[in-house]
């Protein structure tokens, strides 16, 4: 599941560039329906999702954290 979670940057990508993405990162993107168990990591404290937590942390304002949180 974790390896899920490092492979789907492009989504941040696309967002912050306001872009398309290519074809290879629309097979990358179409893996991915719902949170499933990447929503450990947006739990705070989950055991071996620190890291991750971290990560969206950094990526994420607080508004798009409570929303990502929200809809997991």
């Amino acid at each position: 599941m974790q390896e899920q979670y490092r492979s789907n940057p492009p989504d941040k990508r696309l967002k912050q560039e306001n872009c398309h993405a290519t074809p290879e990162e629309q097979i990358i993107l179409a893996k991915y329906v719902g949170w499933g168990g990447l929503a450990n990591a947006l739990t705070p404290g989950k055991s071996g999702w620190e890291k991750e937590y971290e990560t969206l942390q950094n990526l994420l304002n607080e508004e798009e954290m409570q929303s990502a949180a929200e809809s997991s």
